[in-house]
């Protein structure tokens, strides 16, 4: 199988939680705004979103670790 051979998750499907998130769900998550959010892009205090044809998403599972690590200011999971 495609997904046992290169160790990935298979993609979302419809009722399924999205693999790529925006702004506004990353900024929820973290009970942020969204102009926050962006300013801690800016410094370098999160991690960076992807760039999509324009626009920016962020992999949602590398959020969910960012705040499980306690949102450190590396946006790597190590506090700074």
């Amino acid at each position: 199988m495609l997904v046992e051979t290169l160790g990935k998750s298979p993609p979302a499907f419809a009722g399924e939680s999205p693999v790529l998130i925006d702004v506004s769900a990353v900024a929820a998550m973290a009970s942020l705004s969204t102009r926050t959010i962006w300013r801690l892009v800016s410094a370098g205090k999160i991690v960076a979103p992807l760039k999509i044809s324009g626009a920016r998403r962020w992999r949602k599972a590398d959020i969910l670790e960012w705040i499980r690590a306690g949102c450190p200011a590396g946006g790597k999971g190590v506090r700074v």
